[in-house]
C-alpha cells in the first residue's frame, strides 16, 4: 500500500476534470483485480454539494482493459434514459444504472489494514480498530442508488431532516465485498460550523455538472485518458453534460 501523501497527490494530478480524485472505499484485490479482503472501511467528510446541486445521470458501466493489462470499469451515458433518444447499449439489452455525483471535502479514511510506512495512527471506531489515512482534501463521491433506492434513500432522509447536507459532518461506510457490498451514510446529529480550510476548497470547485460531464463517455467519443478502477466504483472519462436534479 502506497504512502497516503503520495498516493492521494498522484491521484488529484492524474484527473483531467476538476483538479479532484474520486472517493473509492477500495479493499484488498488479487493479482486479477478481484476483491479478496475488507480494507477502506470508513469516509469522514462534509458535503460541498447541497441538495440542489446533486446530480444525477443514468449510465451503462461496462468492463474494460487498460493499456497495462490491468481491469476497470468505464460509464457510458445513456442517451434513452436521460434524453429519450436512441441508444445502442439498451437496445443491445445493457441495461443501465442511476448513478449520484456529490462534491464532498473528505477529512481522513479509516482502514482496516496499515500502510507500508506504518505512517497511519490507530483508532478505535465504535468499539473496532482501525488506521486513519488523513486525506483533507475535496473529492467526488460517486454511488449507484443501490437496491431498490435503499442508498439515494439514505441522502433523501437526512437532506429532508436537516433541511440541508452541507451543514455537519459525516460518515460514509463500506460493508462486504463484491456483489455483497453495502453503503451507509451517517450524520453527527448536531450542526456544526465548517471550518476554513472546508470554505477555501468550495471556491476552488468548478461546476459540478462540467466536471461529471468529463468523466461519462458519450457514445463514439474518443478521448482515452482511462483511470483503473479494479472495484467498479468510479467513472472513467469522456463527456456529457445532461443534468438530472437528484432533489426536486
Amino acid at each position: 500500500m502506497a504512502d497516503w501523501k503520495s498516493s492521494y497527490k498522484e491521484d488529484r494530478e492524474k484527473v483531467s476534470y476538476g483538479g479532484v480524485g474520486t472517493l473509492k472505499l477500495k479493499p484488498v484485490v488479487n493479482s486479477a483485480g478481484q476483491p479478496i479482503a475488507e480494507d477502506a472501511k470508513v469516509a469522514r467528510m462534509r458535503f460541498l454539494s447541497d441538495s440542489t446541486g446533486v446530480k444525477s445521470y443514468w449510465v451503462h458501466t461496462k468492463p474494460q482493459l487498460s493499456r497495462l493489462g490491468k481491469r476497470f470499469t468505464k460509464d457510458f451515458y445513456c442517451k434513452n434514459l436521460n434524453e429519450g433518444l436512441q441508444c445502442g447499449d439498451c437496445e443491445a439489452d445493457d441495461f443501465p444504472k442511476r448513478k449520484l455525483y456529490f462534491y464532498v471535502y473528505v477529512r481522513d479514511i479509516l482502514h482496516v489494514r496499515q500502510d507500508n510506512d506504518k505512517k497511519w495512527l490507530p483508532v478505535e471506531y465504535y468499539g473496532d480498530n482501525y488506521f486513519v489515512e488523513p486525506v483533507n482534501m475535496s473529492m467526488l463521491l460517486i454511488t449507484g442508488v443501490g437496491r431498490g433506492g435503499q442508498t439515494e434513500d439514505k441522502f433523501l432522509m437526512w437532506d429532508k431532516r436537516f433541511g440541508t447536507l452541507c451543514d455537519r459532518n459525516y460518515d460514509w461506510a463500506r460493508d462486504g465485498l463484491a456483489l455483497n457490498t453495502h453503503y451507509d451514510l451517517t450524520p453527527e446529529m448536531e450542526s456544526s460550523e465548517e471550518d476554513a480550510a472546508i470554505t477555501e476548497a468550495r471556491k476552488t470547485l468548478q461546476p459540478l455538472e462540467d466536471v461529471v460531464g468529463k468523466m461519462i463517455s458519450k457514445p463514439n467519443d474518443k478521448k482515452e485518458t482511462d483511470t483503473d478502477d479494479v472495484d467498479g466504483e468510479g467513472v472513467m472519462n469522456g463527456y456529457g453534460s445532461i443534468e438530472e436534479e437528484l432533489f426536486g
